[in-house]
Formats: structure tokens, sequence, C-alpha cells
């Protein structure tokens, strides 16, 4: 197939740090080339894919002498224009793959190949709407769990479930964890790294801490101040900042648990089934796509109320290391994600010829 897949003006491939939706992204990709598919990808003019063809616009081509701000605003202009770019071509590819929430939506009704969104983020009622306003016939969504499926049923078209995957053999196995658990994740309320503090400390067990803070932004910074920062002066709790996908799971196969409690209708969470695909069981909430990917008692568990986090943490050591492996191996790899990527492609050029 000719497949040419969407990202943001502002995203160089290969990515770092926690930017886990484009380390995904990627690694579809080269799946795809290793399959011998033809896949063009629009993104960032300094971005390199061995296999893929690459098509970009300089980012500030048009602001060199511009303030912060202004900046800011051709970025998002960049990416509108990547997108005129990519549909001005969209009867060269089979199939358009956009990672750009909803603004394919201003292009795609103007062409007759069709479009599959993966939405990485929640759909929000500002996505929705200006789904049911355009109504495309030519945009399908494939949703990343079934519980993010639910926020526009009745308004997106969308295909069946295609949940994440990543490469096993990039994560190995500990059935020996070290005596600390983690938390990683960005540093937002909606993370509830607090909560992992606050059962840590209960417990007095040891506890470490990486992510993102983004303390530009008031949301974080304020979060950082009043919920993180005061607490970090226990002997139990380290925070060790943000770091490399590389360095992900060291961090996650040492670790007892990933204590992940989070506050909001999570669309997936990559970070729980890589800390499974590494031996670590996870603690989270009972909350948007958590009961699909943690199998409650058996990979970790699945919890309600902010005091079972402790208990949680508590009986830990009575979950097998090695099924919470099999259960990523079985559900969550990259070749299934892939082929289920496959089976989407082909359902809709089948049903456009």
């Amino acid at each position: 197939m000719k497949i040419a897949h969407l990202a943001p003006a502002t995203i160089k491939f290969p990515v770092h740090g926690d930017q886990g939706r484009w380390i995904l992204v990627s690694s579809l990709i080269k799946e795809q080339i290793k399959r011998g598919h033809d896949v063009t990808i629009f993104s960032n003019a300094k971005s390199t894919f061995p296999g893929a063809k690459l098509q970009s616009v300089p980012s500030l081509w048009l602001c060199k002498d511009c303030t912060a701000e202004e900046k800011k605003k051709w970025k998002m202009h960049a990416t509108n224009l990547l997108l005129s770019k990519a549909y001005q071509q969209a009867d060269k590819f089979d199939i358009i793959h956009s990672h750009l929430n909803e603004r394919h939506l201003f292009f795609s009704p103007f062409t007759k190949t069709p479009t599959v969104v993966t939405q990485h983020w929640p759909f929000n009622e500002t996505i929705v709407n200006l789904f049911k306003e355009v109504a495309p016939k030519n945009v399908w969504v494939t949703p990343i769990s079934n519980s993010q499926k639910k926020q526009g049923e009745g308004i997106v078209r969308y295909t069946q479930t295609v949940y994440n995957g990543i490469d096993l053999n990039k994560f190995k196995f500990d059935p020996d964890p070290k005596n600390y658990f983690v938390f990683l994740g960005r540093l937002h309320p909606n993370k509830g790294c607090h909560l992992a503090i606050q059962a840590a400390i209960k417990l007095n067990v040891r506890l470490i801490i990486a992510g993102a803070t983004h303390e530009n932004q008031p949301i974080y910074k304020n979060y950082w101040d009043e919920k993180i920062k005061p607490y970090l002066i226990h002997p139990k709790i380290k925070y060790i900042g943000e770091i490399r996908h590389t360095q992900v799971n060291t961090l996650l196969k040492d670790a007892k648990a990933l204590v992940f409690p989070i506050q909001w209708e999570e669309p997936f969470g990559l970070v729980m089934v890589e800390s499974m695909a590494s031996g670590t069981p996870v603690i989270s909430f009972n909350k948007g796509s958590v009961p699909e990917l943690v199998k409650d008692g058996q990979t970790g568990f699945v919890i309600n109320e902010n005091k079972q986090v402790a208990q949680a943490m508590e009986k830990i050591d009575t979950i097998n290391r090695r099924d919470c492996r099999a259960w990523v191996k079985e559900n969550f790899s990259l070749q299934k994600m892939v082929a289920g990527y496959e089976e989407v492609y082909k359902k809709i050029i089948d049903n456009k010829k």
C-alpha cells in the first residue's frame, strides 16, 4: 500500500524524551516499511527516516525575525502548510494516516483518498463538534481503546479498535525487582503523582518519580509547587527529572510496581504497557483505558478509591511478573498493532472500490 503519515511540522524524527506517542508512530512506520509498504512522512524538515520518503516545510521560513509569540503562531501555520502539501498530493496515496487531532478535517473533504485518524489525545467537545459540523465521508477514526470510542460515538465514524503496541525486544524482563516503586509520566494533576507520593510516605517505601514538569505552564507549576516539591524532602521520595525513552525500561524493570493513579479518562497510557512488558505490574484507577490494559489481580490492580493505592502497593508481591510480560505479548505487541492497522486500511480501501 502507498501510505502517507501526517505529523506536526514541529516534530523531528527520531524523537526522544517523554514523547511516547511519536515513538509509537515511529515504530509503526518502521514496521510498515519492513513489511514492504511505500511510506511517505510529512513532518519536520530535519527529520531522518531510513526507508521512507520525507516531505516537509521550513517551520519558520516566513518568520525569521519575529517575537516568540509570532514564532509560536508560525509553527502552527507550518503544520497547516504541511497538511495542505499532503492533501494536494492525495491521489498518490491509497490511504492517509493522520496523527494530528482535528486538523485534517479542514482538508480531507476536498479529496477522494480516505483518511484514517489515530487520536492520541482524548476527544474533547470541540473536536467532536468539528466532526459533527464537517461530517466528512472519507475520514475514519481508529480508536486506541474501547473507552476512547465512547467519546464520539454516534458522531465520529469509527473503525475497529487498534490498541497501541510496542516492540518487546526493546524491553528486558526482570523477575526480581529492586526495592522501590515508580511513577513515570507528566507531572500534571490528571496523572495523580501526588497520590503515589502520599501512599509511599504512608508505607515508608521508596518512590522514584520521573517525568516532565513543564513549569512554564501555570497548571504544571502550581501542581509542582503545591503537591510535589514540598514532599521531596522525604528521604524515600526521589525525583530524577525527565528521562529519555532509552532509560524507561531500566527504570521500570527494576521497580516493584508502576504506581499510576490517573485522575482522568486516559485514552491509552502507553507507559502501563511498557511497564508490564518489563515484568512490572501496574496500580491504577478504574478510569479510561485502564481496565482494558491492566488485568486486575493478574498484571496489577485496578482500584477505585485513593486509600486503595497504598493497599495495592502492600500486596504487589502477589502478582506474577511473568504474567505481566505474557499479557503484553498476547495483546499489545508492535506486530499486532501493525496488523490491526493493515486490516483497517484494507477494509476502507476495499470499501472505496
